[in-house]
């Protein structure tokens, strides 16, 4: 019997068998954290789809 995550998406559960990279924006007006942010993005693991300094800044822009 096979096991994990895989097995149970493979028989006929909801469960995603393809997982999509996270997408994210960075409100902060702390450019080092920005800096950061964006390093960490480049690991793959998430996309940093915006960069915004201030809550008026974000919301203007945001989708």
């Amino acid at each position: 019997m096979a096991q994990g995550i895989d097995a149970l998406a493979s028989a006929n559960s909801p469960i995603p068998t393809v997982s999509k990279t996270p997408k994210i924006s960075v409100v902060d007006d702390d450019e080092n954290i920005h800096i950061f942010v964006k390093d960490l993005g480049d690991l793959g693991h998430f996309k940093v789809v915006g960069s915004f300094y201030s809550g008026a800044q974000a919301l203007e822009r945001l989708p």
